[in-house]
């Protein structure tokens, strides 16, 4: 991927997590109990999965275009997900920088 495009990526990244909370999945890393106690209570909930593609330029390697390209958006993408409880009450988790070919349940599980 090009370098520029990873710098900028963690640079936002990094402005987002001075400003917005973790996710419940991220305060919870640490710890594998408590990991799997919130993975529990969280079946109970309905929970509302959504992602975005962001384009990005072409790649110059072969192999990391036919990686990157998405054919819904016939072109070359990120992939982005966001998972929050109904309401927006709570942010499960967030997803940055994926391949966009990859899809939206294989980035879910």
């Amino acid at each position: 991927m090009n370098q520029r495009l990873i710098i900028f990526l963690h640079i936002w990244q990094k402005l987002f997590e001075g400003e917005l909370p973790p996710s419940l999945l991220e305060q919870v890393k640490k710890s594998q109990d408590e990991e799997k106690l919130v993975i529990e209570q969280l079946k109970d909930y309905e929970l509302i999965v959504d992602s975005a593609e962001q384009p990005i330029e072409r790649p110059l390697d072969y192999q990391e275009q036919k990686r990157y390209f998405s054919g819904k958006q016939k072109r070359h993408t990120l992939k982005s997900q966001f998972i929050v409880l109904p309401k927006a009450e709570d942010i499960v988790d967030v997803v940055i920088g994926k391949p966009g070919p990859i899809s939206d349940i294989k980035i879910c599980r």
